[in-house]
């Protein structure tokens, strides 16, 4: 992962920030929760 992030940034990429990082996870719990919550249809 370390040399992932060197490389990301040597090749001059746009690095995401941690809160956005977090703000996605958030997001992809809740609907995860959602979609088990919500019962299939027959």
């Amino acid at each position: 992962m370390a040399e992932g992030g060197h490389e990301a940034v040597r090749v001059d990429e746009e690095v995401v920030p941690i809160s956005r990082v977090r703000e996605l996870e958030r997001t992809l719990g809740r609907k995860t929760m959602e979609t088990n919550i919500v019962p299939e249809s027959p």
